[in-house]
């Protein structure tokens, strides 16, 4: 129906988090992985922000003062601050990244006919999300989707679109960035907020990899096409932007080829990973393969492999719900997210929530599981939307 854009202190928070500097990235829209402190920072059903450690699922800390997490910059969270009301005024908090209490807060007006509403509408969407796959550095981009579904008019409707960038400091203090932060040439908005970006150098990295789908052309992980060896090309996966976007890739052949090594130089690694979808895990240093290998009424019919970038080891195997999901290793553990969905058992339907799954890499087996909010409107809709 919409374009997708898909402090109250209970602990105190043990030796775990250490001096070091803070790796923060988006695993999802209000799922922070802090993988210096093995923490993850999740927006909760309950409307407030839970500091969960990756091992084993313990809240060290939940505070109030804000609802869904943004980014982590030093060390501090930045968080959205929910209103009661509709309004086009963004609050973002300041949590202390060691007990959640807040340190500061700040407010932006984006703008008329915006709503910064966390949850999203039965005709608008707001996103908001960090730049960078390093959530410490980069603007904060946000985007607001207007789309009329219901009355005479609304075939004839045209959709309303507003989207910026935003500078946010470590006291929460904003400052808007003059264009929204975008190209003046092209003008393109955010459409795929919240999502992950990985700066690009301009000369090639000893670690570029490139992706034969199969057959036909290859990519880079910066999503620019180069010639197959065969020389036959194909426009079949022209709309791939690079594996860190954690796009679905079917091969036009069974297996994905990867090949490694530095510019310049012959490729020293070349192998072929058996599977029918693709992705890279969230930091890039993982590459997941699926396959359907259960019965279709399963509770978890997809084969997951994890293999590590470069060297091609297996690190973990499982079944799991979805074919693919955002996901990242910590450690000896596989977080991802799990997807809401029913199942009947015993005679009985039951319901899971969306969530935040920790798996033993090792065994397969679930560890723990945190639900997180899902902002995704659910109510009825339109006959003409449908």
């Amino acid at each position: 129906m919409l374009a997708v854009i898909g402090s109250c202190l209970f602990a105190v928070v043990s030796t775990a988090f250490g001096q070091h500097a803070v790796e923060g990235f988006s695993l999802a829209p209000g799922v922070l992985i802090d993988s210096a402190n093995e923490v993850a920072y999740v927006m909760t059903p309950q409307s407030r922000v839970e500091a969960i450690t990756l091992k084993d699922g313990e809240v060290v800390w939940s505070s109030f003062a804000a609802a869904k997490p943004i980014a982590i910059r030093g060390q501090r969270i930045i968080a959205q601050v929910e209103s009661a009301e509709t309004t086009s005024i963004l609050t973002l908090a300041a949590l202390d990244i060691k007990n959640g209490g807040l340190l500061g807060s700040g407010t932006i007006d984006l703008g008329t006919g915006v709503n910064s509403s966390i949850d999203d509408g039965k005709e608008y969407q707001f996103a908001i999300g960090a730049e960078n796959i390093d959530t410490k550095t980069g603007a904060v981009l946000w985007r607001y989707y207007f789309q009329k579904l219901s009355g005479p008019d609304a075939a004839l409707a045209p959709a309303f679109e507003r989207f910026g960038a935003l500078n946010v400091n470590e006291t929460a203090s904003i400052t808007k960035i003059p264009g929204g932060g975008f190209s003046r040439e092209t003008g393109r908005p955010p459409y795929s907020l919240p999502r992950v970006l990985r700066p690009v150098s301009e000369k090639p990295a000893p670690d570029k990899i490139i992706l034969d789908l199969g057959r036909g052309l290859r990519y880079r992980p910066d999503g620019v096409a180069v010639p197959s060896p065969s020389g036959v090309t194909s426009s079949t996966h022209a709309s791939m932007t690079g594996p860190e976007a954690a796009a679905t890739v079917v091969p036009a052949t069974g297996g994905l080829i990867i090949t490694e090594g530095s510019p310049g130089e012959e490729f020293p690694i070349t192998r072929r990973i058996p599977g029918d979808q693709f992705a890279f895990s969230v930091d890039g240093r993982h590459i997941v393969a699926s396959a359907f290998a259960g019965k279709i009424e399963a509770a978890e019919p997809y084969r997951w492999i994890v293999y590590t970038r470069g060297t091609f080891e297996v690190v973990a195997r499982f079944m799991a719900q979805t074919s693919l999901a955002p996901f990242v290793l910590s450690k000896d553990h596989v977080i991802y997210i799990r997807q809401p969905y029913q199942r009947r058992y015993g005679g009985k339907m039951q319901s899971y929530p969306l969530a935040l799954v920790a798996r033993d890499a090792e065994s397969g087996r679930i560890v723990w599981t945190q639900p997180v909010r899902d902002t995704r409107y659910q109510g009825p809709v339109p006959v003409q939307a449908r």
